[in-house]
């Protein structure tokens, strides 16, 4: 069976969806990328309006835009569009 490559930021829209609040650290770990990397990829979606990000403490928090929350992935990319 071949692999399917599944872009970072539909996976991070997916656990955020299923899984809700989540800290960079966590997504991390979840996700099994460097939070380096993941910051990236956070900026774009921020700046996309996917979801928010919050400090709180020391850690960033990352939300999904309430607007996307119960709506499909083909809902988010025909609005991105």
């Amino acid at each position: 069976m071949e692999k399917v490559y599944i872009p970072n930021w539909v996976r991070i829209f997916f656990v955020l969806k299923e899984e809700g609040t989540q800290n960079i650290s966590q997504l991390a770990r979840y996700l099994n990328l460097f939070p380096t990397n993941l910051h990236y990829i956070i900026l774009e979606m921020e700046e996309k309006g996917i979801i928010f990000t919050e400090k709180q403490g020391k850690y960033k928090y990352l939300f999904l835009n309430k607007k996307y929350t119960g709506k499909s992935l083909d809902y988010v990319i025909n609005d991105l569009i």
